[in-house]
């Protein structure tokens, strides 16, 4: 890893407080107040999937993954992740056999941990706005980061499943942020507004689609693992084991000549 670990933390947030960094945050990226509407379909899209910022660690807003290349600082932290196999839970020590269940396969050492629960770190709540705003605008999600841009919450999730961001149907995901962004729009408007009902972070977790590069991550380490193990378990031949071989393929030689017995 080229990024330096830290212990997770939760750095969770009020919503004035969210509103507040994020709206700093589209500010320097557009170079411009945000409209209202983007300010609350951006924090809508945050709190869906920090649980309102309540399960917000390290300031990753979007509890983005550390690669292998990533520079910065990174924490280790329990989630889970819908893999070919399956919905899969993982710890910073390894693979679980179920939530809340036992290490199944290699248990790695903390630092590293497994790759699968490498997130990126950040200093504060404004680094990790703007850097979840950077990666929304990157060539990966640009057509999202326009809808965004419109306010537009249906065209944003549609826009992101086209980029292979979901792992499931995206029906619980859209009515969620829709109802979220509607919620944020009204208190950004200084008007009394309810509550909505959430998923919990787990559960928004299992309907996105594993990051393809951290899948590829842990595939490698996965192979590594697989080939140390194998070349232990591979006969290792001595030199005492060596000579027996040796002694077994070659005719044994008869007495020697002018000896004794």
């Amino acid at each position: 890893m080229l990024a330096r670990f830290v212990k997770a933390q939760k750095t969770p947030l009020a919503f004035e407080e969210a509103a507040a960094t994020m709206r700093m945050a589209l500010a320097r990226k557009l170079d411009s107040d945000p409209a209202r509407s983007v300010l609350a379909l951006a924090l809508a899209k945050t709190a869906l999937e920090t649980s309102r910022w309540q399960a917000l660690f390290n300031h990753d807003w979007g509890n983005v993954k550390a690669s292998e290349a990533h520079a910065g600082t990174y924490s280790c932290y329990a989630c889970c992740e819908v893999l070919p196999s399956g919905l899969t839970w993982f710890i910073p020590e390894g693979e679980l056999d179920a939530k809340g269940g036992c290490v199944v396969g290699k248990v790695w050492l903390v630092p590293p941990g497994h790759p699968q629960t490498r997130f990126r770190a950040y200093e504060s709540a404004l680094d990790g706005a703007v850097a979840y705003l950077e990666l929304l605008g990157s060539d990966r999600y640009g057509d999202a980061w326009e809808w965004l841009l419109l306010g537009d919450a249906v065209g944003t999730v549609h826009a992101l499943e086209r980029k292979g961001y979901f792992a499931s149907s995206v029906l619980t995901y859209v009515r969620a942020l829709v109802d979220l962004k509607e919620e944020f729009d009204r208190r950004l408007e200084g008007m009394a507004a309810s509550e909505v009902a959430v998923p919990n972070r787990d559960e928004v977790q299992a309907l996105l689609a594993p990051d393809p590069d951290f899948l590829a991550t842990v595939q490698a380490a996965e192979a590594v693992e697989e080939a140390r193990l194998r070349d232990r378990a591979a006969p290792r031949h001595g030199s005492h084991t060596e000579l027996v071989a040796a002694s077994a393929e070659e005719p044994s030689p008869g007495p020697s000549k002018g000896r004794v017995a």
